[in-house]
């Protein structure tokens, strides 16, 4: 019983998260295009920040768990606790 509600909980997050992406996606593409800027100098350690973050994703993608399961292992309310925060 209690592995079917961490289930439940995984699914749910998993489903909010992809709607999330999709609102994201349909407000970004529908914006109005604001007027073009002047090119201004950009910072050389910005540079730094994006292959950071880079490196973040490539870490973060190469771990695999199944799909619809526990973010962390534990119980229930653990699940439903990391799932709220993934959402919001």
């Amino acid at each position: 019983m209690m592995n079917s509600i961490a289930n439940a909980i995984s699914f749910i997050t998993a489903v909010l998260v992809f709607l999330g992406w999709n609102a994201f996606l349909i407000v970004w593409l529908s914006r109005k295009k604001p007027p073009k800027a002047v090119e201004q100098k950009r910072d050389k350690g910005s540079g730094f920040g994006i292959i950071l973050q880079g490196v973040a994703y490539a870490l973060i993608w190469t771990v695999r768990r199944s799909i619809y399961t526990n973010i962390v292992p534990g119980p229930a309310v653990l699940n439903l606790i990391t799932g709220v925060l993934a959402v919001t």
